[in-house]
């Protein structure tokens, strides 16, 4: 490609950069690549075409198993290409993947990071430190994330000091204590805007006491508890009391024995429907689902 080719390809890709919810400089910008015979062109226009054929969704997997790690230029050594998803013809969902500090300097900069919408952190606190996290964490290429996982508990005042440039819909906890997410929900501006909250813990009882406390005005509709072997979704309307909880178990015995202890944990009569995704309903958990749905 020409210098003169690249100058142009550059300020394509800036342009999408630039207008991240328009598909407009994407389409030229698929145009102009499929004019030079890139096969990027081809799977930017196939995702933009929506939806896709049975055809057109095989052929969008075989270009992007055999060119993602390419397309992923700068990316490719700091998120796994196989962990990424791919919306509109660029990343949207990735998990940071950083072993030393010098990695984790190269995210502040990178703008094509601006195209995800949903970000793994990964080890990023534990390798980066507090500091060059926070700076990752305030880079104005991650405005557009909605989603934020992997979060350690002990990075949330980070995060919270970051004053980052996203407002968060979804955020996955790691190691949280109850008492401490309630402060910081109640503190911070990162809280107002959530509509997810998971965690990974066995403590539901204590999870649900804390929902139970939220202001009606609070915009969290739904709650995950994970810890193996079961994960717990509670959900309600806006503004409304927390109603129903979904119940996936895998396995059985001792795994069904811990889904009745975390239902137990549940005050009596709380909930209005408990459903259940299992082997099978043994009796221990037909009688917790009885005691929390007062039937």
């Amino acid at each position: 490609m020409s210098a003169a080719s690249d100058d142009d390809a550059a300020a394509l890709f800036a342009a999408v950069y630039a207008a991240l919810d328009d598909d407009g400089p994407r389409a030229v910008l698929a145009d102009w690549l499929q004019e030079r015979g890139d096969p990027r062109g081809d799977f930017i226009a196939l995702q933009l075409a929506a939806p896709p054929s049975r055809d057109a969704a095989r052929r969008m997997q075989a270009l992007q198993r055999a060119h993602a790690t390419h397309w992923l230029g700068r990316l490719a050594s700091l998120v796994p290409p196989h962990e990424v998803g791919w919306e509109r013809g660029f990343p949207a969902r990735a998990r940071i993947s950083v072993k030393r500090p010098s990695e984790a300097r190269r995210l502040v900069e990178l703008p094509e990071l601006a195209t995800l919408r949903a970000l793994r952190l990964g080890r990023l606190g534990e390798v980066a430190g507090a500091e060059l996290t926070r700076r990752v964490l305030s880079s104005p290429a991650l405005r557009r994330v909605r989603e934020l996982e992997d979060v350690p508990a002990a990075l949330v005042p980070t995060l919270v000091a970051a004053a980052p440039p996203f407002s968060l819909a979804r955020l996955g906890l790691v190691d949280a204590d109850p008492a401490e997410v309630e402060r910081w929900l109640a503190a911070s501006a990162l809280g107002r805007g959530l509509t997810a909250l998971l965690v990974d813990s066995a403590a539901l009882g204590a999870w649900f006491a804390l929902l139970g406390r939220l202001p009606a005005e609070a915009g969290l509709r739904t709650f995950v508890a994970r810890t193996r072997p079961w994960e717990a979704t509670l959900t309600r309307a806006d503004g409304g009391a927390w109603t129903t909880l979904t119940l996936a178990i895998d396995g059985w015995g001792e795994s069904e024995r811990a889904a009745a202890e975390a239902l137990d944990a549940l005050p009596p009569a709380s909930l209005r429907e408990v459903e259940l995704d299992a082997p099978w309903r043994t009796p221990e958990i037909a009688q917790a689902i009885a005691r929390v749905t007062g039937a």
